[in-house]
């Protein structure tokens, strides 16, 4: 079984679980030379064609792993693969998608250099991120018989070996807790344990655990599967929380759904019925043909629909016209 990995590029201030974020450079480019990754490709952002270095590794073009960005040299190296770079002067993220198979580990080492290509002396920082599996943890803690006053059972959850929560657990007593653990990013090596705290007599205990893996719902995966195609974007359209595509808005559920989206479409309009949180729909000079899809007065939060410009064909349907709710411009 075949999947994607994407690396994303972050040209905005931020800070999320381990990315570290600081500011961006004035101009607000993001660059990057060249990575390698564990299933031995060897990428050289902006160069072309494919070549062999000194060390006989094959070197291939970025380009058909990622779209947008633009190729500059980058002066002052020796060395070719820093030679060449690829700036991303515009979008909130970019993500360069490989082909990896499901459940393999993956190594990725990435080089960056600078080398002053813009003239500015102001090398840009941003966020690196590969996209991994996220988890939802619900675990429920309950003491079924009432304890003696000599006896205490208290307990924190450890992830990975790291502390979750300031406070510790402390089951009462036939009154179950829950414990959230929200986001989680997992894989193969990720461990849960349950810890007693230095003054417990009991060991830990817990009643029930409940995990769940945050998917693309509420729409972002039928937006991902299929508008993407039309605009190239890639990456999960709503995650992470400040990095959203810049056409698209979430709410803040836990898991997020699309709740607004300004279309740059051409062609027949294709039914995304599926996004019934969307409030807000804007396709304003689109190059869309076809009538005007009955659907669309049908989304049960909609409160703004934008079609001027259109080119649909025939009357707009009596959904749209006479829902009360809808702002029609």
């Amino acid at each position: 079984m075949r999947g994607s990995r994407r690396i994303i590029f972050f040209p905005r201030i931020g800070k999320f679980s381990i990315r570290t974020a600081r500011t961006p450079s004035k101009d607000g480019h993001v660059f990057i030379s060249h990575f390698i990754v564990a299933v031995f490709i060897s990428l050289d952002c902006g160069a072309e064609p494919s070549y062999f270095d000194n060390n006989d590794i094959f070197w291939l073009p970025d380009d058909l792993y990622v779209t947008g960005g633009e190729t500059r040299k980058a002066p002052g190296t020796t060395s070719r693969p820093m030679s060449t770079l690829r700036v991303f002067p515009t979008r909130k993220k970019n993500c360069y998608s490989i082909d990896v198979t499901k459940g393999e580990r993956l190594l990725v080492r990435a080089s960056f250099f600078y080398g002053n290509y813009d003239g500015k002396s102001l090398p840009p920082i941003f966020d690196l991120q590969i996209d991994e599996n996220h988890f939802y943890v619900s675990m429920y803690f309950v003491e079924m018989s009432k304890l003696d006053t000599t006896e205490k059972r208290s307990l924190v959850v450890s992830i990975n070996n790291e502390k979750r929560g300031e406070v510790a657990i402390v089951p009462p007593c036939q009154n179950a807790i829950e414990v959230v653990i929200d986001n989680l990013r997992g894989s193969a090596n990720t461990s849960i344990a349950l810890v007693a705290i230095p003054d417990s007599t009991l060991p830990p205990i817990i009643s029930a655990i409940e995990i769940y893996a945050i998917s693309n719902s509420g729409g972002t995966g039928f937006v991902a599967k299929n508008l993407y195609k039309l605009q190239e974007w890639n990456g999960d359209p709503c995650l992470p929380t400040n990095f959203t595509w810049d056409w698209v808005a979430c709410n803040s559920d836990e898991v997020p759904r699309i709740t607004a989206l300004g279309l740059n479409l051409y062609g027949p309009l294709p039914d995304f019925s599926v996004l019934d949180a969307l409030e807000t729909i804007d396709m304003l000079n689109n190059s869309l043909n076809g009538g005007t899809p009955d659907f669309l007065g049908s989304l049960p939060n909609l409160k703004e629909l934008n079609i001027a410009g259109k080119d649909f064909n025939g009357p707009i349907p009596s959904s749209i016209t006479k829902n009360t709710k809808l702002r029609l411009k």
